[in-house]
């Protein structure tokens, strides 16, 4: 394969993007009450309204029993929460306590601001291309 070969310029890139796309705050994740794992967690619940135990792993990528610590370490600190689902009683479903709101709002306001200067690197059109791209890989 070619150097030059846009799927392979892609297989090459991937770990880098994971890396960039990891939360991120200016101030750094040393002072911070939870580690960059934990604080993935806590915006992955963020994204999906009271997710299942299952569902978190599966979108992490992580096994059960490891999301399962890592939930328990943020219930015990005061950010997560579970309740078991109404419709089926056998799913716990996790959700954010107000003690994380600053500290998931500050996350993705830092995300959100560092998203927009990479594109303005973009023309409009441009962008458009790279977001068909994107949603056409995160379909796939």
């Amino acid at each position: 394969m070619r150097a030059d070969d846009p799927v392979v310029v892609v297989q090459q890139l991937v770990p880098a993007l994971r890396r960039s796309l990891r939360p991120r705050l200016s101030r750094g994740t040393k002072d911070l009450p939870v580690s960059p794992a934990q604080l993935q967690l806590l915006l992955t619940v963020e994204q999906h309204d009271n997710p299942a135990v299952s569902d978190l792993a599966a979108q992490l990528g992580i096994s059960f029993s490891t999301v399962t610590e890592k939930i328990d370490k943020l219930v015990s600190i005061g950010y997560l929460k579970r309740t078991k689902s109404r419709r089926d009683r056998r799913k716990t479903l996790i959700s954010l306590t107000e003690a994380s709101f600053p500290l998931v709002q500050a996350a993705l306001a830092e995300q959100r601001s560092w998203l927009a200067q990479v594109l303005h690197e973009f023309t409009v059109e441009e962008q458009a291309v790279v977001l068909r791209f994107l949603r056409a890989l995160a379909r796939s």
